[in-house]
């Protein structure tokens, strides 16, 4: 069971790792989309999430 968990904390982070460099790389290439509110909410609900 400990490894099982151990397992999810990893790719927890590794995900939230991908999202922040994907949103860092996304931002920079596409400003204009980025400032569309839908896109600004879904990158702020999947950074929290």
């Amino acid at each position: 069971m400990k490894k099982v968990f151990l397992f999810f904390c990893i790719v927890l982070f590794w995900l939230m790792g991908v999202v922040s460099w994907t949103n860092s790389a996304y931002a920079k290439s596409v400003t204009p989309v980025k400032s569309d509110p839908a896109v600004k909410k879904i990158w702020n609900s999947a950074l929290l999430f």
